[in-house]
């Protein structure tokens, strides 16, 4: 059992008590880029039951009116800049007036001696076609804000921001998983999140339920997870992986053997053989190799040939085959076994009895 500081479950709450309370990620980046000025994503845990509450409610809405009056006044701001180029401030006659000053200035060059005729002329032809490209792109912005100079009085006419942005975001932080924001935020399912602040460059996760305990510290990469199962893989800086239940429960200790999840169970590949293990971490079976099949697995024997097993073991496809594959013929599944290396030609069991019904021969289907 891990001993992280501070990660003890409160004993009145049996974690089976927290499935019930789901979590909702909440994207609060534009409301803290208002605040900060800083392109930074920011997310808020938050339970759907709080979410769903009147309170909750009240506060994502204020939230988004909130980043909703930011938007309206950049709008205006753009309007009015609009209304102020169609008085007379125009772009393009601040181009000219640059334009003619670099023109002025080698005409000083020329008429000195600094250059000859021929680089006078070229120099103030390539002068004269970017004043030509900056008034083509400028007539374009010209456009769109004439464009745009038609809502002024629309925008003008919205709402202003009631809200003050920081005020209404620690609002929102005080009911937050976690008490904070966070740049990553993934719901795990069963009243589990997992949180990261991203700083580093390998960013680092930690794992908490909804009454704020953490369950595991944010200093793991959450290799695999799986609701159903609620089982959890963390790897550590090491690069060594352990099993773990949602409650923080250590199935197998930090070890250099490669594990993942698959159909819902850790496999673990040891070197010398493949293991699957059951939701408490025990072995099922084990084989050269191991690959899911639908809801089964394809197993590799010792004899390097591949088979189908469930998960007590018992082999319900022989353990003879070149490759196990599906195998559809008008309308019908079968699962199929190749019966050589480099054939097509395989025989055909029914997934539901087992039982070998035929064979595919030169792609022809022929049922017993």
């Amino acid at each position: 059992m891990l001993k992280f500081a501070g990660i003890v479950l409160s004993l009145f709450l049996s974690f089976s008590m927290l499935n019930a309370q789901e979590m909702e990620i909440v994207d609060v980046t534009a409301l803290t880029q208002l605040i900060t000025g800083k392109d930074t994503k920011q997310m808020l845990v938050l339970t759907k039951d709080f979410v769903a509450s009147e309170r909750g409610a009240g506060l994502l809405n204020r939230l988004n009116a909130c980043v909703e009056s930011a938007n309206n006044e950049q709008l205006s701001q753009s309007a009015r800049k609009a209304q102020e180029y169609a008085n007379g401030k125009s772009p393009a006659d601040e181009a000219d007036k640059y334009y003619d000053e670099l023109i002025a200035y080698l005409d000083k060059d020329f008429a000195k001696g600094y250059m000859s005729r021929d680089e006078y002329k070229k120099q103030k032809a390539e002068i004269e076609n970017r004043r030509k490209e900056l008034k083509k792109e400028l007539a374009k912005e010209m456009k769109q804000m004439s464009e745009m100079m038609g809502k002024v009085a629309d925008i003008a006419d919205r709402p202003k921001m009631k809200d003050n942005p920081k005020e209404l975001l620690n609002d929102l932080i005080r009911y937050s998983v976690g008490g904070k924001t966070w740049r990553h935020a993934t719901s795990m399912g069963k009243g589990i999140v997992m949180v990261s602040d991203g700083n580093a460059l390998e960013y680092s996760w930690g794992v908490m339920n909804v009454i704020d305990t953490p369950i595991f510290p944010e200093q793991y990469q959450v290799y695999a997870w799986d609701a159903d199962s609620e089982l959890i893989i963390l790897e550590n800086d090491s690069q060594q992986r352990g099993l773990f239940r949602y409650d923080g429960t250590e199935l197998i200790a930090f070890n250099d053997n490669e594990m993942w999840l698959d159909l819902g169970h850790p496999i673990v590949n040891t070197g010398k053989e493949f293991q699957a293990l059951d939701h408490d971490g025990k072995l099922m079976f084990a084989y050269p190799e191991i690959r899911s099949f639908e809801k089964y697995w394809t197993v590799k024997g010792d004899n390097v040939k591949w088979g189908v097993v469930d998960n007590n073991g018992e082999v319900l496809v022989p353990i003879k085959y070149c490759g196990i594959f599906d195998a559809d013929s008008n309308g019908k599944h079968y699962i199929g076994g190749f019966i050589t290396s480099g054939s097509n030609d395989m025989d055909l069991y029914d997934p539901e009895t087992w039982q070998m019904v035929g064979k595919r021969i030169n792609q022809k289907v022929i049922l017993k």
